[in-house]
């Protein structure tokens, strides 16, 4: 019998956690600078509609992100969205049987 893959596909998706409200999503922050500068990437509140993500699967475990259509990186450990001159970091996401999710 085949083990089963966990492997993500590309496509649309909705980021939450198990660990947060029921309700609350990953995704930019609702107030925003008006600049170009990098965005911050945040829990969203409960009741505020879910942003998608488009995961784009590059195989074996990595993957491109981009959220409300922008690039994401990390800067100082923490993850942003690139609105400008950037292309997306390559991300490693694994699925986590023990909490049935990705991370």
């Amino acid at each position: 019998m085949a083990e089963k893959s966990y492997e993500l596909q590309s496509g649309l998706y909705i980021v939450t956690s198990p660990a947060l409200k029921p309700g609350s999503f990953i995704g930019r922050d609702l107030v925003e600078d008006h600049s170009l500068l990098p965005k911050r990437v945040v829990i969203l509140p409960p009741g505020v509609m879910a942003p998608r993500w488009i995961v784009e699967s590059l195989g074996k475990g990595r993957y491109k992100l981009k959220v409300m259509g922008a690039p994401t990186c990390e800067i100082d450990k923490k993850l942003f969205a690139i609105l400008i001159g950037a292309e997306s970091e390559e991300w490693v996401v694994k699925y986590r049987p023990n909490h049935d999710a990705y991370t």
